[in-house]
């Protein structure tokens, strides 16, 4: 016999989407309701910029998503540099590891069909590859990654359970991973996440319901790269903040992932659009401050961050 709304009810889980919107009453551990993510900060000089403007407009940033092009091809040097800097500015960073089946020779996600088979890892060297990434940049000092693949995030988890990684790396899983639904994201809790970030077309019902069954923050665009839908949620910011407390806010501005995180970027056009990222956050924190004030934004620097540890070489 089938009893599909037994079923669901009996395992805890709501047959709709959570329209009440009721308050959130989650908030991170120094009772913020929400925080500010910098997406595309792929190379140091970006960081310099974002460090420079967010301070002369006073913008709180927490947490960067950086090197989403592949950090195989940012020299060592380079990141000891960009972990220092981190460190001194109260940074959490999340490294993208491996830069995915987009950019290398698996190139069947790239084409107008072959979407539809996901990102993610294709092969045991691809994942291989990404574990020796993880391994590469903690020995100079990162802690956060940024996982795409729901079987690798599962690994990882296990890994840190059996000693054969460090507990004190923290993962995000990225937009890629598909997370669009409350269940998806108690999966992805359980599988060693850390964050999420759900579809960036997620609707305030989906996300309430979301913060019903997950206890991660969860990362939630505010403005999007045009190919990805191109929208600005500025208004929305203060709902989004009430009902899935804790957020992180995240922006991303621009016409493609597939051209800005590519190595030939201009790093001058970076650099633009990291100013733009850090102008977004403050009008963001203003609309949000004009439609309900009582919300609040952790201070820069918060003392549960995974801060990058620099002037260390630590083998794994």
């Amino acid at each position: 016999m089938v009893r599909i709304d037994e079923g669901m009810k009996a395992f805890g889980y709501p047959l709709e989407d959570d329209f009440s919107r009721k308050d959130s009453e989650q908030r991170f551990p120094d009772g913020a309701h929400y925080r500010i993510e910098i997406s595309g900060i792929e190379r140091l000089a970006n960081m310099e910029v974002l460090a420079k403007e967010a301070t002369r407009r006073g913008v709180p940033v927490h947490r960067l998503i950086s090197m989403v092009g592949g950090p195989a091809q940012v020299a060592s040097s380079e990141i000891k540099e960009m972990v220092a800097l981190a460190a001194e500015q109260k940074y959490e960073v999340m490294v993208q590891i491996s830069n995915g089946r987009g950019w290398d020779i698996h190139s069947m996600c790239t084409t107008e069909e072959g979407i539809w088979g996901g990102l993610y890892c294709k092969g045991m060297d691809q994942v291989y590859n990404l574990l020796k990434e993880l391994e590469r940049l903690y020995s100079l000092g990162i802690r956060g990654f940024l996982i795409f693949d729901a079987s690798v995030l599962r690994l990882i988890k296990r890994m840190k359970a059996e000693g054969y990684l460090p507990q004190d790396i923290v993962i995000k899983a990225s937009v890629a991973a598909g997370t669009g639904s409350g269940l998806y994201a108690e999966m992805i809790e359980e599988m060693g996440a850390t964050t999420l970030n759900p579809l960036a077309d997620i609707t305030i019902p989906e996300l309430a319901t979301m913060r019903h069954m997950s206890n991660l923050p969860l990362d939630v665009y505010m403005t999007v790269v045009d190919s990805m839908g191109g929208m600005h949620r500025y208004h929305k910011a203060a709902e989004i903040a009430r009902v899935a407390a804790p957020v992180y806010f995240k922006f991303e501005p621009g016409d493609r992932e597939g051209n800005i995180y590519k190595e030939y970027f201009p790093i001058e056009a970076q650099n633009q659009l990291t100013v733009a990222r850090v102008t977004q956050a403050e009008c963001m924190i203003e609309w949000i401050e004009r439609y309900n004030p009582d919300l609040k934004c952790s201070p820069q620097g918060p003392s549960d961050l995974q801060l990058c540890i620099p002037n260390k070489e630590i083998l794994v």
